[in-house]
């Protein structure tokens, strides 16, 4: 009996020990290699941006438009630490990054046993653009937000309904974009609960906006180049897009709860993420809600494919390529950052290197893709 609980706790051990190490290592390489921006810096790649300007103004007690006027909760958290409001933003966001590193391995849990599954998922949704831009600017809402909100995800899906509900209006209290996934508390299957829930998240999302700004801010659509979007929204992810839609078009016959709940963040998220960027000037960072359903999807593709036979030299391949596209797209301690004026020029300027990482991650995607099919056909066979 002594021994049963000895291992129980050592193998629960192993696994925080895991997540731990590898929370600690992707955000180590992140902040490591990738060059934040300042508030006083020559470069124009590297000046902070207009949003952070605002919530700088916030903490200092001045005002700031709408949107960034109701999203008061990271505007107390800065005020309440010790520092200067652009070090205060920094330090939140870095925690935040820990923390949803951690809820991104904790919902993995869920689809796969294997710890480099696992490991090579972080890492590789870590190489997104979507994700990494934020290892640059690290001053904005979107860390506390989804990392909030990837918990909530994860209460939902254990049917923990107090704890879920905190966290998703907590998310709401650091941004508006969690508001698209409200129809998930509809899986806890109880109407009380569900009812309850959507109350709660229209008080929390309407009420700080009437008693702040006295009015609900409405975005107005931009009138974006189609092909400049879809460039943008595909560079959000890369290749990386190719899991979700493989998941759901090449599945295995059975459809299990994980694999439904996967369908519908997949569905919200991508909703959420057309809308909001289809109001924004930042197209690509706009997908990072999707987030959450990459690495799942992800998890789910590369889980199938190790079951029966290592394919770890494709996915480092399949790593480095995405390494290579995203060292392409920020700056970063190999990049000369000195001739470029914005993340565009930059990517233009790193046209070779961005399209062997792209090329790479489609020879890898391809590989992947097989092997997924074959072993697909295998099961269907058995």
């Amino acid at each position: 009996m002594f021994m049963q609980v000895s291992m129980k706790i050592s193998d629960e051990f192993k696994k925080k020990l895991a997540s731990y190490i590898t929370t600690a290592f992707v955000t180590l390489i992140g902040l490591a290699f990738f060059i934040k921006r300042e508030l006083i810096f020559n470069t124009p790649i590297l000046q902070i941006t207009y949003d952070t300007t605002q919530y700088i103004s916030l903490i200092d007690g001045h005002t700031a438009p709408e949107p960034f006027a109701s999203r008061f909760l990271i505007v107390l958290l800065a005020r309440i630490l010790p520092f200067s409001s652009i070090d205060s933003l920094y330090i939140i966001n870095v925690i935040s990054m820990i923390t949803l590193i951690l809820g991104i391995y904790t919902i993995l849990e869920n689809y796969t046993k294997i710890y480099i599954v696992k490991f090579y998922t972080i890492l590789s949704v870590s190489l997104s653009f979507a994700f990494a831009y934020n290892f640059t600017n690290p001053y904005l809402t979107d860390m506390p937000a989804l990392a909030a909100l990837m918990f909530a995800l994860i209460h939902i899906k254990k049917e923990n309904f107090t704890l879920a509900l905190l966290f998703f209006t907590t998310s709401l209290c650091f941004r508006e974009t969690a508001i698209v996934f409200t129809p998930l508390f509809i899986f806890f299957g109880n109407w009380k609960k569900i009812l309850f829930a959507f109350g709660s998240v229209f008080l929390v999302y309407f009420v700080p906006k009437l008693l702040i700004s006295g009015y609900i801010y409405s975005p107005e659509i931009l009138g974006h180049n189609p092909i400049s979007y879809i460039i943008k929204a595909t560079l959000s992810y890369n290749a990386l897009w190719a899991f979700p839609f493989i998941a759901i078009f090449f599945r295995p016959t059975y459809l299990d709860r994980g694999y439904i709940f996967f369908i519908a963040i997949f569905t919200l998220s991508i909703i959420g993420a057309i809308i909001s960027s289809l109001t924004a000037m930042d197209i690509t960072r706009m997908f990072l809600i999707m987030l959450p359903s990459i690495a799942i999807s992800t998890c789910f593709i590369l889980n199938r494919v190790f079951i029966l036979g290592s394919m770890n030299t494709i996915i480092l391949l399949f790593i480095s390529a995405l390494m290579i596209t995203i060292y392409s797209m920020l700056p970063n301690v190999l990049s000369n950052i000195l001739i470029a004026e914005n993340l565009e020029v930059f990517a233009k300027q790193n046209s070779m290197p961005l399209i062997l990482g792209i090329s790479g991650q489609v020879a890898c995607l391809l590989i992947i893709y097989n092997r997924y099919i074959y072993l697909l056909k295998s099961d269907k066979n058995c």
